[in-house]
């Protein structure tokens, strides 16, 4: 394991997509044997940054897959650790890290989209934290902000074809996103189901 770590590590905090993508990998298959005092968690973070290269949509998959993967080996006994890791990366590392910069770049939004059900399915009923306009958990005004973006976004994003003029030529890729959208869209009313009252109508204007 000593051997590994190192180099693993230097494929983790590579610049290029390519080399991050191998180091991700080699974690995804180490995940049971990985030392739990090792934080990966800031290398994988950056993986959710190379929204230009054509790596992009294979790396941010797997960047989520295996952060959750890792998240529930290292704190499943401990589900306020759980709840922090994977609300730090679905606010800072998908919304903050990804959808702000992406909003041109519909590959990297699906992308993300594609991978977020499984971690809201896993946050179970604690999504619906990131759904309350007050929290017991969340106290400043950005964190309120993360909160809020996720059925902003979502909603945004399923009434993009009702704002455009003409029919784009990338319609299909719109249509495709749309659908990852509401398949997301779709996990949160069932897991955060008692915190939709408020959010009714911007999901059904955004349908």
């Amino acid at each position: 394991m000593a051997f590994i770590i190192p180099p693993m590590m230097t494929l983790l905090d590579d610049y290029q997509a390519e080399h991050k993508l191998k180091g991700v990998r080699v974690v995804s298959l180490m995940l049971h044997t990985i030392p739990q005092k090792i934080q990966l968690s800031k290398s994988l973070k950056t993986g959710l940054s190379h929204l230009s290269d054509p790596e992009m949509p294979t790396l941010v998959r797997l960047v989520i897959s295996t952060w959750l993967n890792l998240a529930l080996k290292v704190d499943e006994p401990n589900l306020l650790e759980l709840f922090d890791h994977l609300s730090t990366l679905v606010g800072t590392g998908i919304i903050e890290g990804m959808w702000i910069y992406s909003i041109q770049n519909l590959v990297a939004m699906k992308a993300a989209l594609d991978a977020l059900p499984n971690v809201l399915r896993t946050l179970s009923i604690a999504t619906a934290s990131f759904l309350k306009v007050h929290s017991a958990i969340f106290q400043t005004v950005r964190a309120l902000s993360k909160i809020q973006s996720i059925i902003l976004q979502l909603a945004h994003i399923m009434a993009m074809r009702s704002t455009m003029q003409e029919r784009p030529e990338n319609i299909s890729d719109i249509i495709e996103l749309q659908e990852s959208t509401g398949r997301v869209m779709l996990v949160i009313m069932d897991v955060a189901a008692c915190r939709m009252e408020g959010w009714k109508f911007m999901i059904l204007d955004g349908v």
